[in-house]
């Protein structure tokens, strides 16, 4: 029998962890606009647009800083002045 060879998985940065909540998030409101937008008149190039745009500004803003310490994520939204570290990722 052969030796099945180890694979050297390397675990995932924080930057891609990043990436992909935000383009969850943006693919969520997106959604949720395309849903909302089905119920009015506007057809068209103009339906995916607003979506776009809806979705572009309600969608969380993360950030990856680098720190003494290492690594934050750090998160803004467009209601809240605030700045917030994000513990999960």
């Amino acid at each position: 029998m052969k030796e099945v060879k180890k694979l050297n998985f390397k675990p995932m940065s924080k930057q891609n962890k990043v990436l992909i909540v935000q383009f969850v998030c943006f693919a969520v409101l997106f959604l949720v606009g395309k849903f909302l937008l089905h119920f009015t008149t506007i057809e068209g190039f103009f339906n995916p647009l607003l979506c776009a745009i809806f979705a572009t500004l309600l969608s969380p803003q993360f950030r990856v800083i680098k720190t003494d310490e290492g690594e934050k994520v750090m998160m803004r939204f467009l209601f809240n002045k605030k700045i917030r570290e994000i513990k999960w990722l």
